[in-house]
């Protein structure tokens, strides 16, 4: 319309037969009965309130919905792209908010987290508790913070952030319900961070004593025990005796490979199965690794991710204070849990700042593989490399299960790695086909986040779920054999949604190694494993 006014006033320049649109405005002006100098009055006068109406929006935008154009687009760009995968640590002192105390509480960019969210509900429609039908949808925990901080603002009344029972912004029950499965960042077009708030609230339960009192029994065993089971721990090492060989304990020979094996393959009697499997596949690529056996403690991811920040300074600094005495040039996990957290949060701490206090059970105060010197693998990763090497006789044609396979949160959406377990599973040949939800759409078991700890009244639960999608949604379907994890938690959580969920004579639940473990045994590869020490070699388990 301005276009065409100034057209007509300026009297119809040849030139400006190329705006044909505002060319034929003018003509349309003209035919009204509007001449050269009306034109040019309105042309001023449309020109002015234009300008004044647009700077007027652009005051109005922080004030209005429309703000989260520009904070979405400034989330995306300050976004953490470990956020998640490395939670902020705390200060040393015991006096500073660690947790969620009030709304000032939460960092500049935790705010700019609330102002972003577009409230496309992404998030809630892939989150796993959600579905599970728990007190958890994941934008409304993002905008009632922002609701609570405006309301502030504007003078309302202050309530607690987070409290089990009572008035607050959000209720305990509904982190508690949280799996830690970034399922929900991972989702958002925005880059919104949810579990660094999330976990914010967590720590704020703990520092007030009002954390879920199953927790309460596993902070209380990983104290007294170092281990989430609550048994001695000179028994982290009695998994191997059951192995045609001696582990190498590597306290007192050095190795290539640390291997750190974790709660539940050393605790656990179905993950023992797992632990063994793994050592006879290291044995048959002729692998130097060693455990630490009762210097090994829990690794603390989960218990982080629930709230418990100084235990965990406990457990990262005792473990990097043993790797400081060991000889060895890298580290491989059995869980995906240890692996991120050794790998992505054990470097970014520190330590100095903690040492120095006697509440702390060590005294290392230097930097830990902050230059990345100390490769963190998890076992797939280091196993798929012997595979490509030659040094484990695995023909691609060994087994002829029909198989699907779960991406753990942790390898997957943590750490990106999707390709090793895969490549293993094809080397034993079986006939793998993807769940609908795989790769970095994958749906969690249901364990993370102090999951495998808590009850919850849960229907379906987050494994019975999977499994039904397993033998429901995949290409094969019914003729799916065997349910395929990398973690010892998935392997846990599945195991007891077989049971609850009824697909006992549906599917079994195997762990990738225990599927090499037997490819290799199909072939004799395993029978002189133990050769060497003069043990016999017996039958997998």
């Amino acid at each position: 319309m301005l276009e065409g006014l100034r057209i007509r006033a300026t009297g119809f320049p040849d030139f400006e037969t190329v705006s044909f649109v505002g060319y034929f405005v003018a003509i349309v002006v003209e035919a009204v009965g509007i001449d050269a100098t009306g034109a040019e009055a309105l042309y001023w006068v449309g020109w002015w309130s234009h300008s004044l109406i647009a700077f007027g929006f652009v005051a109005f935008v922080p004030y209005a919905k429309p703000f989260h154009m520009i904070s979405s687009f400034a989330n995306v760009v300050v976004s953490d792209e470990k956020a998640g995968a490395r939670l902020p640590s705390v200060p040393a002192d015991l006096d500073a908010d660690t947790g969620a105390e009030s709304i000032d509480s939460f960092t500049w960019s935790e705010t700019l987290d609330q102002d972003a969210c577009t409230k496309c509900g992404r998030c809630s429609s892939v989150c796993p508790a959600n579905a599970s039908g728990r007190n958890l949808d994941p934008r409304d925990v993002i905008l009632d913070l922002k609701s609570y901080r405006e309301d502030v603002d504007a003078g309302g009344e202050e309530v607690d952030i987070i409290a089990d029972g009572g008035e607050s912004v959000i209720a305990a029950e509904t982190m508690e319900s949280c799996l830690s499965c970034m399922a929900c960042m991972d989702a958002c077009p925005v880059d919104i961070e949810h579990l660094t708030s999330f976990t914010k609230m967590n720590r704020q339960l703990v520092d007030t004593g009002q954390v879920n009192s199953e927790m309460q029994d596993v902070f209380q065993d990983v104290m007294q025990k170092g281990n989430t089971f609550g048994d001695p721990n000179r028994k982290r090492g009695d998994w191997s005796d059951e192995l045609e060989f001696d582990v190498t304990d590597a306290r007192e020979e050095e190795v290539e490979y640390l291997w750190y094996v974790g709660d539940y393959p050393s605790f656990d009697d179905r993950n023992k199965k797992v632990a063994r499997a793994l050592a006879r596949v290291f044995e048959a690529a002729d692998v130097s690794y060693g455990i630490l056996f009762d210097d090994e403690k829990y690794d603390g991811n989960d218990i982080r991710r629930t709230g418990e920040e100084f235990l965990y300074m406990e457990l990262a600094g005792h473990h990097v204070e043993t790797f400081d005495e060991v000889e060895f040039d890298h580290i491989v996990c059995t869980d995906p849990h240890s692996f991120n957290t050794i790998k992505n949060e054990y470097p970014e701490i520190d330590y100095a700042e903690f040492a120095d206090d006697p509440v702390m059970p060590f005294e290392y105060d230097e930097e830990w593989n902050a230059d990345g010197e100390i490769g963190v693998f998890h076992w797939t990763q280091v196993v798929s490399d012997l595979v490509d090497a030659g040094r484990l006789d695995l023909s691609g044609a060994n087994l002829d299960y029909t198989v699907t396979y779960h991406d753990p949160c942790h390898l997957g959406r943590y750490n990106g790695e999707y390709e090793a377990p895969r490549q293993l599973i094809e080397a034993t040949g079986c006939e793998l086909h993807e769940m609908p939800r795989s790769r970095d759409d994958s749906f969690c078991c249901g364990g993370g986040g102090g999951g495998l700890w808590m009850e919850f009244d849960d229907e379906p639960k987050p494994s019975e779920e999977r499994l039904r999608e397993g033998v429901e949604d995949t290409a094969a379907g019914s003729e799916i054999e065997k349910f395929v994890v990398a973690c010892p938690m998935c392997t846990t959580m599945f195991e007891d949604g077989r049971k609850t969920g009824g697909f006992e004579d549906d599917l079994e639940i195997v762990d990738v190694a225990e599927l090499l473990e037997e490819a290799l045994d199909s072939k004799g590869a395993l029978a002189s494993v133990g050769a060497d020490d003069g043990t016999t070699a017996a039958s997998a388990d």
